[in-house]
């Protein structure tokens, strides 16, 4: 099954845009990511959009707005280095399911191949290092933020 298709458009319209180009990004097999290229008469702008798969789903299941609202959270006082979270909508009207928009941030995906500016030792030391060091600002944010907002539980 190929990506689902946005419809343009409707979306451009949501967002009070005179142009949007939206491609897919990766070929996740969960919630799907698609790069948003939205122009108008002032600028130009660039974001992710993730939403669930077409089919049905369980109702927990592929829940975008909740990582909408993660994110938010995380976001909440700039420590933890996340994408921006810029709107969500959970009616399905716009899109033919709940969404989310984040900024777009650019840069390289690793997988089976190291890029060439990772051939040192020491370049690939100092990228696991600052990874650590995103995962612990991630770990910085007050938990109770998120059992406030009905995202966890305080035992667990």
């Amino acid at each position: 099954m190929g990506p689902v298709s946005v419809d343009e458009a409707r979306l451009a319209a949501w967002l009070g845009a005179s142009a949007v180009r939206v491609t897919p990004l990766g070929d996740g097999h969960s919630n799907l990511t698609y790069a948003v290229h939205v122009s108008d008469e002032a600028a130009s702008h660039e974001y992710v959009l993730r939403r669930p798969p077409e089919g049905p789903l369980l109702p927990t299941a592929h829940d975008v707005v909740r990582e909408y609202r993660v994110l938010t959270l995380l976001n909440r006082d700039g420590r933890a280095r996340v994408p921006r979270v810029v709107a969500a909508y959970e009616d399905p009207d716009v899109i033919g399911a709940p969404f989310y928009l984040m900024e777009r941030l650019h840069g390289e995906v690793v997988r089976e191949t190291l890029p060439s500016w990772l051939g040192a030792e020491a370049d690939r030391r100092a990228l696991g290092l600052d990874l650590a060091d995103a995962l612990a600002e991630i770990h910085t944010v007050d938990w109770r933020l998120f059992v406030a907002e009905g995202l966890g539980r305080e035992s667990g």
